[in-house]
């Protein structure tokens, strides 16, 4: 070979260290192949990571609002039994007052039998007794009907058992059977509640006489 064919001969590239160490080896292959592959795993954990903590803070929130709604329905509990003390003083303070008032009421009542008593004691006449515990009644009544409370009707009426209870029958042909006869001890509605109900005594039918009997049987 001459001189000049061998400067025109490309020089032999440089052979890389160590056996299959350069980039088209499959050694080089595999492991840029490895590293890919580890890459999405990677992503996938913290994704994982990220979803837990997300979770985490969900569930801490939910038992912060839980605790929350347990704290007011405690102080509502609280409250609802304190309203209800209170009703129950202011209702019972009413009641004694209304009873209070009542009872005051009836003290000059009560102050008045007390001197018909004594003038009773000493008075001669029936009339004047008879006077002044009917004027005791009429201020009893007036007492009672001041506060809601009536007096039944009852004499001349028709017997009701709403009203009335019968503790006597009597036979009568001068009024209709049914009919009130006499009061034995006064009754008393409050707001169209019976308090006590009036006793008295009641027509009956009268029983036929003999001769009402035999003309019975001749028709």
């Amino acid at each position: 070979m001459s001189k000049d064919e061998k400067e025109r001969v490309p020089p032999e590239p440089p052979k890389p260290e160590g056996k299959g160490a350069g980039p088209g080896s499959p050694k080089a292959g595999a492991e840029v192949k490895a590293a890919d592959a580890g890459k999405p795993a990677e992503h996938e954990e913290h994704g994982q990571d990220g979803r837990a903590t997300a979770a985490r803070g969900d569930a801490d929130k939910l038992a912060a609002q839980v605790a929350d709604l347990e704290d007011k329905y405690q102080r509502a509990l609280a409250e609802l039994a304190n309203v209800h003390k209170r009703y129950q003083r202011e209702r019972e303070r009413l009641g004694h007052g209304a009873v209070a008032g009542f009872v005051k009421k009836l003290m000059p009542v009560l102050d008045n039998l007390v001197h018909s008593l004594k003038s009773a004691a000493e008075c001669k006449d029936a009339r004047e007794v008879i006077g002044g515990f009917r004027l005791i009644e009429k201020q009893l009544l007036q007492v009672f009907e001041e506060n809601g409370i009536k007096a039944v009707e009852s004499v001349g009426k028709a017997f009701d058992p709403e009203v009335h209870h019968a503790v006597m029958m009597e036979a009568t042909d001068k009024v209709p059977p049914g009919t009130v006869l006499e009061e034995m001890t006064r009754g008393f509605v409050m707001d169209g509640i019976v308090i006590r109900p009036a006793a008295v005594k009641v027509a009956a039918a009268s029983a036929p006489t003999a001769g009402e009997a035999e003309n019975g049987k001749e028709g």
